[in-house]
């Protein structure tokens, strides 16, 4: 398994764990882009977003790929930052008891310093994801169980984001 189905299934294990089997095919027409991307995006006749339609099933993950890739910027600086571990840990504290948010505005008690780039990474993923049609609920859910697995390895999670937010044309296929 190379690094990018690893940081494939362990997104998909984190915000949607119905959709393993599916990461590293999924991550692949992602990466490729042009109409393997647009296949995952694609409606079915329920008008249901998702390439791969079992029986009314959402894709989610193509969705958390899309909203890792618009916040990338803001999530490489993140990643690279020496207070990552201090990122990491105010996350695993608000999801301690039964993975579950205690009150979705929790993120917003914490100072600005230095939690304004994680409180804005995490307001761009749970956007885009609610601009999905995820509730919010949900979404914030999925951005928190990202972001710890991403902070708990930030050097290959900023691999891992360097490399699904290429232009398509730029990437080497596998």
């Amino acid at each position: 398994m190379d690094m990018l189905d690893m940081w494939a299934v362990k997104i998909a294990e984190a915000s949607a764990p119905n959709e393993v089997p599916l990461a590293p095919l999924t991550i692949r027409a992602y990466i490729n882009g042009g109409e393997e991307r647009a296949d995952l995006f694609r409606s079915n006749k329920k008008g249901i977003a998702g390439g791969f339609d079992f029986g009314g099933f959402q894709a989610v993950f193509p969705l958390v790929l899309q909203a890792l890739t618009i916040a990338s910027p803001i999530l490489t600086s993140i990643l690279s930052s020496v207070v990552s571990d201090l990122f990491l840990t105010a996350l695993k504290d608000r999801l301690r008891k039964h993975d579950k948010l205690q009150d979705p505005k929790t993120i917003n008690t914490l100072a600005d310093d230095p939690y304004k780039p994680l409180k804005h990474c995490i307001a761009i993923l749970s956007q885009e994801l609610q601009d999905a049609k995820i509730p919010r609920k949900q979404a914030d859910l999925i951005v928190y169980r990202i972001l710890v697995q991403l902070l708990e390895e930030p050097e290959s999670a900023n691999l891992f984001i360097q490399r699904i937010s290429e232009p398509p044309h730029a990437t080497k296929k596998h």
